[in-house]
């Protein structure tokens, strides 16, 4: 994924790499790994909020979007921290968030050995846009296999539509929504994804069956803007 995301955005010499950690909020007893942990969305200085769920450590390569225009987070490697009482239970030691953090940098250095690397640890990485459009806290997977594969295929699936808008945009094929009350001249993520879905479903609605049965005629006009609906929703 990262050798990828280096290939598709053209960069070179220096990548600047962002970490941080965040609560996929998860309730239920099957749920081994989860924890109590503070909710640093609701929670402020003054109010303190506590939450149960699994608790991710996501490192991001920080590029700038062509065309979003600004600088985003693209996750490529999400580890998951189980809690310390998880850990207790089946006798294993402890890793502190602090030491699976050191442990990944270590790894992504030897992945790009040719590469000057710069590590950039902060809490100011939201994970909001997986949350709306990727279905992050949605999924009910319960067996810790399932949820090893699930969030943080979720994550990378971000970087994956990020990819595939940028090179959509190249061909003018990008489409920008906005709203009357909401003039956008930029690309954000739900025209990305939008943009993404439409050229899938495009790619094999518009195929020539070889049975007449399966073809229904309804005017292009009309389908085009089914698709175009469908494709915005979220």
């Amino acid at each position: 994924m990262l050798n990828l995301l280096i290939k598709v955005f053209g960069l070179t010499d220096e990548l600047v790499i962002g970490f941080d950690d965040t609560i996929e909020r998860r309730r239920g007893k099957r749920i081994k790994a989860k924890g109590i942990y503070r909710d640093a969305v609701r929670s402020s200085k003054s109010f303190f909020v506590k939450t149960s769920g699994l608790r991710w450590l996501s490192f991001m390569l920080l590029t700038e979007v062509p065309f979003a225009r600004k600088v985003w987070a693209l996750p490529f490697l999400t580890v998951l921290c189980p809690s310390e009482r998880y850990d207790k239970e089946r006798g294993i030691w402890h890793r502190k968030l602090t030491d699976r953090a050191r442990q990944a940098i270590l790894l992504i250095k030897r992945w790009l050995p040719e590469l000057d690397l710069v590590f950039v640890g902060d809490s100011s990485f939201t994970f909001e846009e997986t949350r709306r459009h990727l279905g992050i806290e949605t999924n009910r997977q319960w067996s810790d296999k399932a949820i090893g594969r699930t969030t943080p295929g979720l994550y990378g699936m971000f970087s994956v539509i990020t990819m595939v808008a940028q090179e959509l945009s190249k061909g003018g094929n990008l489409k920008i929504r906005s709203a009357i009350w909401y003039d956008k001249e930029v690309a954000t993520f739900s025209d990305a994804i939008g943009c993404v879905r439409q050229s899938l479903w495009e790619a094999r609605s518009f195929q020539t069956s070889p049975k007449e049965v399966e073809m229904i005629k309804i005017p292009r006009p009309f389908l085009e803007c089914l698709t175009d609906t469908l494709c915005f929703v979220t």
